[in-house]
């Protein structure tokens, strides 16, 4: 059997309710819920899945740039969305 010890946490309201209504749901203690939900969390965050490998985007050629100075994007951007450049 596990031992358990007594702790003080703050929840946010909306966890709280969430975590209230679900083990109201499944007729459980919040305790229950709670105690679950932090066993469940704490292997997630644990675990080699939970490490993610790089994510790589593959390159697409868009073409030659239509504007030969990049250096004014508020000139770009009017120019691409037909808007008038002060």
């Amino acid at each position: 059997m596990l031992r358990r010890m007594r702790v003080r946490i703050y929840l946010d309201q909306d966890l709280a309710e969430s975590a209230q209504r679900l083990a109201d749901n499944q007729g459980v203690s919040l305790v229950e819920v709670l105690n679950a939900a932090l066993r469940e969390g704490i292997d997630l965050l644990t675990s080699s899945a939970h490490h993610s490998k790089p994510c790589h985007t593959q390159s697409v050629n868009l073409g030659v740039c239509r504007f030969t100075d990049v250096d004014n994007i508020e000139e770009i951007l009017s120019l691409t969305e037909s808007v008038p450049f002060k």
